[in-house]
Parts: structure tokens; C-alpha cells; sequence
């Protein structure tokens, strides 16, 4: 049986508008800061990118700080023996990525909106940058990372090679 959804938003009724333009990019303010979280603030899904434990780790991978907490968790990224259990090194990678998302969706629908060409360009301008600043810090804190440029449609798309820095610097370059 074949219906046609009539209640709910689709990749393919959506994108259509200047307001469909200015929601996905507002999208990419809210995973910096919210992120997604269906159990409020004490979920641990609630926050994004720039409000979990991003400060912390950013100093914790470079020499700036030490940790002095019992949690191995943190001093396994102080020592850098970070394994696939470590929850806030998730989190935090999950966050980047999730934004990237948010990025490559507005990077890749809205220029085939019609709507104000000035307010378009603008929206996929701001959505190149935080493209750019997620990958600069992602590259700064883990060295050559998986590389999205486009929306990831289907779960046959390789989500797991690797992209050297340099590649990625030059994506970044190219953005700003």
C-alpha cells in the first residue's frame, strides 16, 4: 500500500521556501548549543557541540590542562589512551558530526530554493563556516577524520574511511 504522508515533514516536501531556508540553518545554531535531547538536561544527549564537555576535552588533547578528576574517562584523554568506551570523546564526535549534518543539508538544498539571492548565499555562507570551524577542531583534536560533504542519504555510503588533514584543510580553505 502506497500512501502519501499528508501529516508529516519529508526531505521531499520540505526545502521548498525561503522559511524552510532559515529553519535548516537555524537548525545548525541549535546542534551547536542544544543538540538533540528527547530527556531535557539531564539526558546525555541534551547539549551540543559547544555546551558538553567540549572546553573540557579541547584542553584535555592538548597541554593546557591536567585532570585531576577520579573519572578514567578523562584521564584516559589527559593520557591520550582513548578507547571506543569513552563516553564524553563519543558524545563530543557524535555532536561534531551531527552539525556537519545540519551543515551539508543546508549546503545541499537551499541553493536550488528560489528566494532572495542575497538571504541564500548568506544561509549557505554560514552553514560553509561552521562546516569549516567543525572540521578545523575535529582535525586539531584527532588528526584525518571521516569526510562529509553532502548529506549522507543512504547506509551504503562509507561512514568511516578516513581523509587526510590536508584535504581537509583545503576544504576549509576553500569555505572561508
Amino acid at each position: 500500500m502506497d500512501e502519501v504522508p499528508k501529516g508529516q515533514i519529508t526531505t521531499e516536501s520540505y526545502y521548498r521556501t525561503e522559511q524552510h531556508a532559515i529553519s535548516a540553518t537555524n537548525a545548525i545554531y541549535n546542534y551547536l548549543i542544544m543538540g538533540y535531547s528527547p530527556g531535557g538536561l539531564w539526558d546525555k544527549n541534551y547539549g551540543g557541540v559547544f555546551y558538553n564537555d567540549y572546553w573540557v576535552l579541547q584542553d584535555l588533547f592538548s597541554d593546557n590542562a591536567n585532570s585531576q578528576q577520579a573519572s578514567i574517562q578523562y584521564t584516559s584523554v589527559d593520557n591520550m589512551q582513548i578507547d571506543q568506551y569513552n563516553q564524553p570523546v563519543e558524545l563530543l564526535w557524535r555532536d561534531f558530526y551531527q552539525t556537519i549534518k545540519c551543515c551539508n543539508v543546508v549546503i545541499d538544498k537551499v541553493p536550488s530554493i528560489d528566494m532572495d539571492v542575497t538571504l541564500r548565499n548568506q544561509l549557505v555562507a554560514e552553514a560553509k563556516f561552521f562546516r569549516a570551524m567543525m572540521y578545523f577542531d575535529l582535525i586539531r583534536m584527532f588528526g584525518d577524520v571521516p569526510l562529509r560533504e553532502h548529506n549522507v542519504e543512504s547506509a551504503d555510503e562509507d561512514a568511516t574511511s578516513r581523509t587526510s588533514k590536508e584535504t581537509i584543510y583545503e576544504l576549509i580553505f576553500s569555505h572561508l
